[in-house]
């Protein structure tokens, strides 16, 4: 009888060592996933500070995720992101498949710059997607995009987001705080074959998409009060 206890004991502490092991790892690799694939899609620097890993109930965080400014632009972050919740189907995991079931984006920052020679940094970022996702159907994508599962998100909830408009010099248009209306999408991927790089860079258009509109009039009206800038200010709104 000792013995049995003994053995289930061991089994059980085994189960948990093995469940721990198993949260740290989930973690590594979805920070590790985060910084390469970011990178490929927008063309900049993309850091994560924390990931927090629920392998059982599917649900990741993700704390302090900064997508870096593009060349050209000051060294700034340009999207710092403090929270992000993902809830997934565990068992998707295992499929063609992955289906998330909610993407909540809590108070992400966002520095809108708008270089003196023309052109926006977050409009230099949504090129990059752009062109990143122009790849897919002619062969030229990467090749880890080529063997990635599908997608499907079937809520995504961006709030409370604050954009900051600058002109990108040192010390000048560094206050001025425009707020990002709420994004709320649904069913995305639903019905379609598109694989999960695919869906993220038309995820990530369509916000960039947003904040362009949301920043474009208090950016005019910053440059519209400096001076000696040439010819910035003209046809801020389109660029």
């Amino acid at each position: 009888m000792k013995k049995l206890l003994y053995l289930v004991v061991v089994l059980f502490v085994l189960a948990v060592a093995g469940v721990v092991a198993l949260y740290f790892t989930v973690g590594r690799v979805v920070k590790a996933g985060v910084e390469t694939v970011g990178p490929q899609v927008t063309k900049c620097q993309v850091t994560v500070g924390h990931i927090g890993v629920s392998p059982l109930g599917g649900e990741v965080t993700i704390r302090d995720l900064a997508v870096m400014n593009p060349e050209g632009f000051s060294e700034n972050a340009a999207f710092s992101l403090g929270t992000v919740r993902v809830k997934l189907e565990p068992k998707s995991l295992f499929s063609d498949r992955i289906v998330i079931r909610e993407v909540f984006v809590d108070a992400p920052a966002i520095r809108y710059e708008v270089a003196l020679t023309g052109g926006t940094n977050v409009g230099r970022i949504q090129q990059n997607v752009e062109e990143f996702a122009a790849l897919f159907g002619t062969g030229k994508e990467p090749e880890e995009a080529k063997a990635a599962k599908q997608l499907q998100i079937h809520d995504l909830r961006i709030t409370g987001g604050q954009i900051t408009v600058a002109a990108s010099l040192k010390g000048v248009g560094t206050g001025v705080p425009v707020k990002l209306p709420d994004i709320h999408k649904q069913n995305i991927g639903s019905g379609e074959s598109k694989n999960s790089y695919e869906v993220v860079a038309g995820i990530l258009d369509d916000v960039l998409g947003s904040v362009v509109g949301a920043g474009k009039d208090a950016a005019t009206q910053v440059l519209g009060g400096l001076k000696d800038i040439g010819d910035a200010a003209k046809g801020v709104g389109d660029t």
